[in-house]
C-alpha cells in the first residue's frame, strides 16, 4: 500500500501523488509487460515480486480490483496499528 502514493528513484511511482488508488500495481504490471513508463519510477524490488506466483497473483488480483485492494489494505493497516497494544 505504500507504493500507491510517493516516488522512486526521483521519479513519481504513480500518475496523480496525491490519489490513493490501484494504479501501481497496474503500473507494475504494465511496466513488466514491456511498456516502458520513463516517466514513473519504479523499483527492483518492485519487479521482484513478480518472480513469485503469491505476490504475482495479489498483484493482478489489485490491479484489476480496487475494491479488494482497499479492503484488504484497510485490514492490514488495523492489523499493524494495534500491534503492540492492548485492546480494552
Amino acid at each position: 500500500g505504500a507504493h500507491t502514493i510517493g516516488r522512486a528513484n526521483g521519479l513519481p511511482i504513480t500518475e496523480d501523488l496525491f490519489r490513493f488508488s490501484n494504479s501501481y500495481y497496474k503500473n507494475l504490471l504494465a511496466f513488466c509487460n514491456g511498456m516502458r513508463m520513463e516517466n514513473l519510477g519504479v523499483l527492483n524490488s518492485d519487479i521482484a515480486l513478480l518472480d513469485f506466483r503469491e505476490t504475482r497473483s495479489l498483484i493482478e488480483l489489485y490491479a484489476r480490483d480496487e475494491i479488494t485492494f482497499f479492503k484488504e489494505f484497510a485490514e492490514s493497516y488495523q492489523k499493524l496499528s494495534y500491534l503492540g497494544q492492548t485492546i480494552v
